[in-house]
């Protein structure tokens, strides 16, 4: 059997219908009810990007209650050091916001764990946790699953998921062993996946999807700005995309775990209110305009994960404070299409 007939021979018992549903691992989205929900309709991603070993669990134990259908986890594979060294320079910048929130203005051993600096699980630890769990499928963010981990996962008959962003990453995730890949658009909601190409660079979804499946042999689920079928008869008729990675469309679900105001700009909002910035994450990422996305970082270089928790800290603090002008709304390019109320809806619909 061919590695591409094995790959969809395992993936085809976890959906129930011949298009395959996921949702993106958007962390103020995706709760426990909405991925056991997707994973009702088709396969439903725990976004465990930021958990500990025990969050996963947690989290994995909340879906299990309520479906006893597969579902799969996202996780930060980027193995960069977590070096803090020039962040005493980013919070002389921020010292004024840092200080109206109540945050600390210095980085030192005492303030290290109330600006999120404390350093996270590793990798290995994280991925010990998540295969615990049994998930069908594994999905790495940020870079592939390296051969020690890919050789697990394929002993364990878990399927191995990669998001790409450009050509040049899907080769790269083809040839570290990644089964299916997952295109990431630029009309994606949240930050991008990159991790071999200029952070700037964006491909779009109808361009990348094709020249993936062409190049790499791989089956690809499309991931950016989808929202109705006619957008998936389309990406089918390109190449060998076998599957959609929701995103937007599902904010307004009944399970989801977005804030009204989330879901009101999911629903009202417009392209026009979007912006690709690099102000809470230090690789670009679409979200709704605040009154802080113009801002960024122009100093000495920090690691993506270092400067994601110091942010992820700032926007908890503002959102404490109730400085909803400051709040992150991950929303890509169908914003304003976010009218499914229940996964059922999303079935009928995108498969009509």
């Amino acid at each position: 059997m061919s590695h591409l007939a094995s790959v969809r021979t395992n993936l085809d018992p976890l959906f129930k219908e011949s298009l395959k549903i996921m949702n993106q691992p958007l962390t103020r989205v995706a709760s426990a009810e909405l991925v056991a929900a997707v994973s009702e309709a088709g396969l439903g991603v725990i976004p465990a990007t930021h958990f500990t070993p025990d969050e996963i669990s947690a989290f994995c134990s909340l879906v299990k209650k309520r479906t006893t259908r597969p579902f799969a986890i996202a996780l930060d594979v980027d193995e960069s050091a977590f070096d803090t060294s020039h962040v005493p320079e980013l919070i002389a910048e921020l010292a004024p916001l840092l200080e109206e929130l109540g945050l600390p203005t210095e980085l030192t051993e005492e303030t290290a764990s109330d600006l999120g600096l404390l350093e996270p699980p590793s990798l290995q630890e994280c991925f010990g946790a998540a295969i615990a769990q049994s998930p069908c499928a594994m999905i790495a963010q940020y870079g592939g699953f390296r051969e020690p981990e890919a050789e697990v996962l394929e002993g364990a008959g878990i399927v191995n998921m990669a998001f790409c962003t450009t050509l040049k990453e899907a080769k790269v995730l083809r040839s570290a062993g990644c089964q299916v890949l997952i295109a990431q658009g630029a009309e994606s909601s949240g930050a991008r996946m990159t991790f071999e190409e200029d952070s700037a660079m964006s491909v779009g979804l109808m361009s990348l999807v094709p020249s993936a499946s062409q190049v790499t042999g791989l089956p690809v689920v499309a991931c950016g700005g989808i929202w109705c079928s006619e957008q998936l008869v389309a990406l089918q008729a390109l190449g060998d995309s076998i599957g959609a990675m929701l995103g937007t469309a599902l904010v307004n679900l009944k399970e989801s775990g977005a804030s009204e105001a989330y879901r009101y700009w999911a629903t009202q909002g417009q392209v026009g209110d979007t912006t690709v910035a690099s102000t809470y994450d230090s690789v670009p990422a679409r979200m709704l305009k605040n009154s802080f996305t113009g801002w960024y970082w122009e100093g000495s270089p920090i690691p993506r994960k270092v400067y994601q928790r110091l942010f992820a800290t700032i926007e908890k603090a503002a959102a404490e404070a109730g400085r909803n002008d400051l709040l992150v709304y991950e929303l890509g390019s169908s914003i304003g299409r976010a009218q499914y109320r229940c996964i059922s809806d999303v079935v009928k619909h995108l498969l009509s």
